[in-house]
């Protein structure tokens, strides 16, 4: 898979935008500038910039253990601006939590399909994985990647994936 100039991304995201999928994922270890990519994009590509951590925490935290994995697909729809076309999603490592019982990816593909979605998640691009922690623990994952988007980066510089 090759990796593409960061000056094609105003493409990306126009080819994005009209894919069934429209989601790019942003991935990369913790300070590896991801925050500061999303924010570009957003601020150059007109996208909402939503970091979703603290927020979805909170609100989870008023609804029983037992609830959560019932009600996070619509607690993390109402921290999101109503109407936006398009949105770049940050902070959104605490859907990984077991307890939770969700599939980040799964989730953020969802939101994507009715407007583009630039979703940022720790953890890194190899091999055509999407890779996140280690073996034995319990928010290990590693997913073959198809058919989307990926922003790797490493020390502030993005590489971009078509997968």
């Amino acid at each position: 898979m090759p990796s593409l100039h960061a000056e094609d991304f105003t493409t990306i995201l126009r080819q994005a935008s009209h894919a069934k999928e429209r989601l790019v994922l942003a991935l990369g270890p913790t300070g590896s500038g991801k925050t500061a990519l999303l924010r570009a994009i957003s601020d150059s590509h007109s996208l909402s910039y939503v970091s979703v951590g603290s927020d979805l925490a909170a609100a989870l935290a008023n609804v029983s253990a037992r609830q959560r994995p019932l009600a996070l697909s619509r607690i993390l729809s109402g921290l999101l601006p109503p109407g936006a076309t398009g949105l770049a999603l940050d902070n959104l490592d605490l859907l990984f939590l077991p307890e939770l019982q969700c599939d980040p990816l799964r989730l953020v593909a969802q939101l994507s399909q009715h407007r583009l979605v630039i979703a940022a998640f720790t953890g890194e691009f190899a091999n055509g994985r999407y890779i996140r922690a280690y073996p034995d623990h319990p928010e290990y994952i590693s997913r073959p990647l198809s058919g989307l988007t990926v922003a790797s980066l490493s020390a502030g510089i993005p590489s971009f994936y078509q997968t």
